[in-house]
């Protein structure tokens, strides 16, 4: 059987929608619930997942402009899954060079970016400038973001600085301070001057 991957409505009075990044290619199984692409509108990004486990097979091309409620994919369900599961392909990618986030910020917003790559960018300190977009246009989407902060992890950080002492720890605690006693405040209740 196979189950239609139709574009959703990204919100109300959106009627059409740029496909975005294809996270799983044709023929690749994908599980249920697994991302599969995101699409982009004025205002946001969302990311499609699978509606079933199987096969992909994507129709949607990168880039292309479509309306809500155009199919651009189905999953064969009756396909079955490759012994030893589908190993994830691992992509190399440049190291984004690191900035400072007061930097990043005023350099992030001259970059074509979808507001959710915005954000994470903004999140991890990573300049979007030092990015190569692979969304429409060259605009930069969240997964290379992803791939950008994946890559600043795995790379070496330098040799730090010999750390200095550690403090040395309070021999004695703080006294503390006398328990408060209650106080009684007449009231009257008659306004003041009656």
């Amino acid at each position: 059987m196979s189950v239609e991957i139709t574009i959703p409505s990204p919100g109300e009075s959106i009627s059409e929608v740029t496909v975005g990044t294809w996270m799983k290619q044709t023929g690749d199984w994908v599980d249920k619930d697994e991302i599969l692409l995101e699409i982009e509108s004025d205002k946001a990004t969302l990311e499609i997942t699978s509606p079933a486990s199987g096969v992909l097979s994507a129709t949607g091309e990168t880039g292309a402009e479509l309306a809500v409620g155009v199919v651009i994919g189905s999953i064969d369900t009756d396909a079955e899954k490759p012994a030893g599961g589908a190993a994830a392909p691992t992509t190399e990618t440049e190291p984004a060079a690191t900035a400072a986030p007061a930097e990043t910020a005023a350099t992030n917003d001259d970059v074509k970016a979808t507001p959710v790559a915005k954000k994470l960018a903004a999140d991890e300190g990573i300049d979007l400038g030092t990015l190569k977009g692979s969304g429409p246009a060259g605009r930069v989407t969240k997964s290379d973001v992803l791939e950008a902060a994946s890559a600043k992890a795995a790379a070496p950080t330098p040799a730090a600085a010999p750390a200095a002492a550690p403090a040395p720890a309070a021999t004695a605690p703080a006294p503390a301070a006398p328990a408060a006693t209650p106080v009684s405040i007449p009231t009257s209740n008659t306004a003041p001057g009656s």
